[in-house]
């Protein structure tokens, strides 16, 4: 009669579970917690850790390596699946219904975003504690201000966030104090009453959608190679000219692509004496050698 790996000392539950498959070990984690903690001194390498919140449901998705160096790619899902396809688990702080289905778990949703946002807390303490993650990568519809999610790393490889209302505190937080590989903002940024603010935008690859938000002087100051913007509705022509002349003579720091949209009223023949039409702005620069598309 076999004994179980409950009974077995630390030592041998730890040399179990480092010649175990990654499924059957998460597995047993999730059924007892006397195995999570054993789990806890493998630090597992991940290549890769990547939430994606509400996109348009949330999961963890993470990358492995077997014993012959192959990836293996293992997702954790947040989702509603029958209840009477799945087992009970004891699992984090509470009994969570969870199901095993080839290189996935599933495990079901709450009632509304936010109980989803408790489970995807409890889910990355549960895996966080047993993997030593090489890159972090970050997907959200839904604001994560406020969770643990944002305090587990100040490195990403890739942080997007998508359709979100920020305050300027918490806009100054992601610019300015997270290290990004790949920086994305779509339909994102902080609604400001008095006009645009100064902002630090230091990520070498930085995607922002329309920023009626930043101020020009944080454009002139970008540190960024890439920096990717929408329409800037409160450019003027002096502003561009600076922006163009800053970067042809070289007073961009690391700058190796800009793009932005001036104005709609830069388009138009009517418009006030102190605007300029867009060709005239670009034949400003015909004694410079420089491409403007």
């Amino acid at each position: 009669m076999g004994i179980s790996i409950l009974k077995m000392p630390y030592l041998v539950q730890k040399e179990i579970f480092e010649q175990m498959g990654y499924m059957e070990l998460f597995d047993l984690t999730f059924m007892s917690r006397p195995l999570k903690y054993t789990a806890h001194s493998l630090h597992i390498p991940c290549s890769t850790f990547e939430w994606r919140v509400g996109c348009p449901r949330t999961s963890i998705n993470i990358t492995l390596k077997d014993l012959n160096q192959r990836n293996v790619k293992i997702a954790f899902k947040i989702d509603k699946v029958p209840s009477n396809t799945m087992q009970k688990r004891v699992n984090f702080k509470r009994k969570l219904p969870i199901k095993r289905s080839g290189k996935q778990f599933v495990l079901k949703c709450g009632k509304d975003d936010a109980e989803n946002l408790l489970i995807l807390e409890d889910l990355t303490q549960h895996l966080l504690d047993m993997l030593r993650v090489e890159d972090f990568l970050l997907m959200s519809r839904l604001n994560l201000f406020g969770t643990n999610i944002l305090e587990k790393t100040q490195k990403f490889s890739s942080f997007k966030l998508i359709y979100q209302d920020l305050t300027e505190e918490d806009t100054k937080k992601i610019l300015e104090s997270l290290e990004v590989d790949d920086f994305h903002l779509n339909f994102t940024g902080p609604k400001l009453r008095d006009g645009p603010k100064d902002f630090d935008l230091k990520h070498p690859i930085m995607e922002l959608g329309n920023v009626d938000w930043l101020s020009i002087k944080s454009i002139l100051a970008a540190k960024c190679e890439r920096l990717l913007l929408g329409r800037v509705n409160h450019i003027t022509q002096k502003d561009f000219s600076d922006i163009v002349r800053t970067w042809a003579n070289g007073g961009f720091e690391n700058l190796q692509e800009l793009k932005l949209q001036v104005p709609w009223t830069w388009e138009f023949s009517d418009v006030r004496d102190s605007y300029v039409y867009r060709d005239d702005v670009y034949k400003s620069f015909d004694d410079m050698d420089i491409t403007i598309t």
